[in-house]
């Protein structure tokens, strides 16, 4: 089982490592480039997501 306490004890950034850290980080709408239903839109930063095992 999880332990949430000390999960809430880590700061923000040592949270988002855990939880990215294992995963794979895909960018599938990169900066620069529009939206493929709205093309007016355009991403400021890069977009994705991840996957995990």
């Amino acid at each position: 089982m999880p332990d949430f306490d000390a999960w809430a004890r880590l700061s923000l950034w040592e949270q988002a490592d855990s939880l990215v850290g294992d995963a794979t980080i895909v960018i599938d709408r990169p900066a620069g480039t529009s939206h493929p239903k709205a093309p007016r839109f355009i991403y400021p930063l890069d977009y994705g997501f991840t996957l995990t095992a």
